[in-house]
């Protein structure tokens, strides 16, 4: 009721344009034109894309590209559209689209919006208001939390510094990631030879398909955008490409000299997941992971029960 289309996608019938990515692509933008209303409203956000793109895995095949990294083909491939779609409700990219400036880290390829992978991410379904998260701190009386898989339920512990009242604030995000629902179909592929050495790749090869996920998250927002003041909030204060800290990272549970190079592929293996039962994981003490402002986490977390299904993780600060 703002007197504006609230989105349209936009659909042409022409392969898209491999050499010229500014107009035969896949995008969302939005149009400031207000000569003209449709239905008494006038057009605004709008997603553009290639009807082939439902056939990605014909489009790498004929064009040699590598488009999406799961292994089968799909009679109508919605991986583009349901990204874009992303855009269009709002939400961000999360891959790092200039290597040359901000942090290093972020979700290395683990998400929708980052690399056109699985279900959207626990950060994209709170900022949606799509689930309801457990919040715990400090103070908080109940410090042990059973949670179901995320995919499953949309569970999900929202752990902060200090009692918040919004979600725009810098929070860990705690999840129990399974292999089902979206994910399945785009559960890791093997690492290419050139971009680990023998050690990493032999690693990389253990998959699990469920175990406990954990995001670092500063959603905090900022009333400047492109060097001008609005007085309210207008985008958020980081990002994953460019600024000093990051919109969102992935607190994997082995760090590797590799995962700065792995950008591109689905971080849910041995790196990334916790799964070990009734040991306390000192993030307290981590010296690879600090908060934005530099100081140290301010909790551990111990997993008491992991199953396929279901996890109790127990807080501690």
């Amino acid at each position: 009721k703002d007197g504006y289309i609230d989105s349209v996608w936009m659909v042409y019938n022409l392969e898209p344009n491999f050499s010229d990515t500014t107009f035969y692509w896949a995008y969302v933008t939005f149009s400031q034109n207000t000569s003209k209303k449709y239905d008494g409203c006038y057009p605004r956000n709008y997603a553009f894309g290639s009807y082939y793109f439902i056939k990605e895995k014909q489009l790498e095949e004929k064009y040699h590209k590598e488009l999406e990294l799961y292994k089968v083909t799909l009679d109508i491939d919605a991986h583009t559209f349901t990204h874009e779609t992303g855009h269009l409700l709002g939400l961000n990219d999360y891959y790092d689209s200039d290597s040359s400036k901000g942090a290093e880290g972020g979700l290395y390829g683990a998400g929708m919006m980052d690399a056109n992978q699985g279900d959207l991410n626990t950060i994209d379904k709170l900022l949606l208001g799509w689930i309801d998260p457990y919040v715990i701190y400090p103070t908080s009386e109940n410090k042990t939390i059973s949670i179901d898989s995320f995919a499953e339920s949309g569970d999900v512990i929202l752990v902060a510094k200090n009692k918040i009242n919004s979600i725009y604030n810098e929070y860990f995000l705690v999840e129990l990631y399974t292999n089902t629902g979206l994910n399945y179909f785009d559960r890791p592929i093997d690492y290419p030879t050139s971009k680990v050495g023998v050690y990493e790749q032999q690693l990389s090869k253990t998959y699990y398909d469920y175990g406990i996920r954990l995001l670092h998250v500063n959603a905090t927002t900022t009333e400047t955008y492109e060097g001008k003041s609005y007085g309210k909030p207008m985008t958020f204060l980081y990002n994953n490409s460019t600024t000093r800290n990051l919109f969102v990272d992935h607190v994997i549970a082995t760090k590797s000299r590799a995962m700065e190079q792995i950008r591109t592929k689905q971080c849910v293996n041995n790196y990334a997941l916790f799964r070990s039962t009734g040991e306390e994981i000192n993030l307290k003490g981590s010296s690879q992971y600090k908060m934005t402002n530099g100081t140290s986490i301010f909790f551990n977390f111990k997993v008491d029960s992991l199953t396929n299904s279901s996890s109790t993780i127990s807080f501690i600060f």
